[in-house]
């Protein structure tokens, strides 16, 4: 009776075990495959392609762009992602704290 009762415990610890791990697994849809940025400078995933992201849409903001072999540039960009170019010319951009 006792070895029964361990193995009926046995088996819902396994189901539940199942059932949690079943439920943590993230959807399969068509949108897994794209990558969303984060606000702001963003590379892809090889770090070939610079990026910056304005998050607010109903502004546009100028982001200081720094990079080789320019010195410190501005850029004003609209709402959304907003492609730089290639990660060699482009290191890092950020919100020069006004809008444009």
């Amino acid at each position: 009776m006792i070895g029964r009762r361990l193995a009926t415990a046995a088996v819902a610890v396994v189901a539940i075990g199942a059932g949690l791990a079943v439920s943590t697994a993230p959807a399969a849809n068509a949108q897994t495959d794209k990558v969303e940025l984060a606000c702001g400078f963003d590379t892809d995933l090889l770090s070939i392609n610079a990026y910056y992201t304005h998050c607010d849409p109903s502004t546009y903001v100028v982001i200081k762009i720094w990079g080789t072999p320019l010195a410190p540039s501005e850029m004003c960009v609209g709402p959304g992602e907003t492609w730089l170019g290639s990660t060699i010319n482009y290191r890092w951009a950020e919100y020069a704290g006004r809008l444009c």
